[in-house]
């Protein structure tokens, strides 16, 4: 009886180590995912900061580009250099937070479709990207594939579209920040 009474005894150690080595990892799991977090929103910061000082060192090509007004070649040049910029941190930011949370994706699809609404220079910019790409894919023979970000902004820039909602009116010319 007393053997019985001892293998018991490890066999219940043994579980009680598997359980505690599995709470433990489990915790460093979930730590693993608030660094990586943490380290998202430093390096969403430094782009932040970096695109604004390189916005801001040619600041009224943006706000002519942002509105639409006629830009010269080096100019359109520089404008769509910027406009890329922003579209990538936007697109970033949405793929980065179906991956990790803790901010619903969409946000950052909505927040950049009204930018589109707002300034048709912009729009025009990103509409025009789509286009190239769509023609690079079916001059390469390739099937365009379904973007969820391209996806989430239409849908956002139609219902914004349908809607009309009031411009504001104080447009910042610096839109992005989280």
């Amino acid at each position: 009886m007393r053997k019985i009474t001892l293998r018991n005894a490890v066999e219940l150690a043994g579980i009680a180590a598997i359980v505690s080595s599995l709470v433990f990892v489990g915790f460093q799991i979930r730590q693993e995912q608030e660094i990586a977090i943490v380290d998202t929103y430093g390096e969403l910061s430094q782009t932040n900061i970096d695109l604004t000082f390189e916005i801001g060192e040619q600041m009224e090509i943006w706000i002519k580009g942002l509105n639409g007004d006629p830009l010269t070649e080096e100019e359109l040049g520089v404008f769509t250099v910027q406009a890329a910029a922003v579209t990538e941190y936007y697109q970033r930011m949405f793929f980065r937070w179906i991956r990790l949370g803790p901010i619903d994706p969409r946000v950052a699809a909505s927040k950049f479709a009204f930018a589109l609404y707002i300034f048709p220079g912009l729009r025009q910019e990103f509409e025009s990207s789509e286009e190239f790409d769509t023609f690079l894919d079916s001059a390469r023979g390739f099937i365009p594939e379904a973007n969820p970000w391209k996806t989430e902004v239409n849908r956002f820039l139609e219902q914004y579209d349908s809607e009309e909602p009031p411009l504001p009116t104080k447009k910042h010319y610096v839109f992005w920040g989280y």
